[in-house]
């Protein structure tokens, strides 16, 4: 982010994106990393993620949501996120600790990761998020295959039905979003210059004008206003947002953000199966490596 700020098109607007993001993020980050230094840490914060799905549910049925009508109907948002797919991706993170504290030995914490897991789905459905639902199918995948410690048996068998029946009785307008994922060729996505496809391709572009430093944080949609005045197009143009994470990062803050972003996903991954040849078996390290299959799962999501 320091890298970028002094090569930004906007320079003054990319400082005050990372102060923001000093005085917003980093202190949750610093209470992370000494509330986890510990494995009983850990349990502490996937309890707490696991309570998101179900406090946002809440929150919804009171009717404490943000609707936003777009061609697709109306979905659901909250205040704070950019859209609706913010809000699916947090309820899905939420449903990946829920499946987690299935195998707690509290009852308690089992019913309340039946709910957490069910609440997730619910916010999701109002969501109406195609992203959302593809995160929600790697979670279950992941827990049926690379992460095959998350579940208790009797629920893995329990999933794919349940996910199917969830679908099923899901509002109309998110199985109407779904159903656009067998002709994405017919998306507005797909063939739109304001389209998710075509603002990739721009992105490309975007990062490869500035490889190294970046447009600058939080630029992405100005660096779509100089492209669309760099062609004539004056008016009636829609600064975009990135829609995709790592693009967003690669264009911001260039090759070197990109390698700090990654740095802070992908051991999540590839992390677990290498340490565990190290740890031997007790029931401790069973406890840890549950932990470590919930964070595969929820950064896989």
């Amino acid at each position: 982010i320091a890298l970028s700020l002094p090569f930004s098109y906007y320079r003054s607007a990319s400082l005050t994106a990372a102060i923001e993001f000093v005085t917003t993020s980093l202190p949750v980050f610093l209470m992370l990393v000494v509330g986890m230094r510990r494995s009983g840490g850990i349990d502490r914060v996937l309890k707490t993620m696991s309570l998101v799905p179900i406090a946002v549910a809440a929150l919804l049925v009171a009717g404490l949501g943000v609707v936003v009508f777009g061609d697709g109907g109306a979905r659901v948002s909250m205040a704070g996120s950019y859209d609706s797919n913010d809000l699916a991706l947090v309820a899905v993170v939420g449903s990946a600790c829920g499946l987690w504290a299935l195998r707690e030995r509290s009852r308690v914490w089992q019913v309340l990761g039946i709910l957490s897991f069910m609440c997730g789905s619910y916010v999701l459905a109002k969501t109406a998020s195609r992203g959302g639902a593809l995160a929600m199918a790697v979670v279950i995948f992941a827990a049926l295959t690379v992460s095959r410690r998350l579940l208790p048996a009797w629920f893995k068998i329990a999933i794919i039905p349940v996910a199917f029946a969830s679908v099923a009785l899901a509002p109309s307008a998110f199985k109407d979003r779904l159903s656009t994922l067998t002709s994405l060729s017919s998306d507005y996505n797909s063939s739109s210059s304001e389209g998710r496809l075509a603002v990739w391709k721009r992105g490309m572009g975007y990062f490869a004008s500035r490889p190294l430093n970046g447009v600058g944080l939080g630029q992405f949609t100005f660096a779509e206003g100089q492209w669309a005045t760099s062609i004539g197009r004056t008016s009636g143009w829609k600064w975009s947002a990135a829609h995709n994470m790592y693009l967003q990062v690669a264009v911001e803050l260039g090759v070197f953000g990109l390698l700090g972003f990654l740095v802070m996903l992908v051991p999540n991954v590839l992390e677990p199966p290498r340490s565990r040849r190290h740890w031997g078996s007790s029931a401790e390290v069973e406890a840890r490596k549950r932990q470590q299959d919930c964070v595969r799962s929820a950064t896989l999501a």
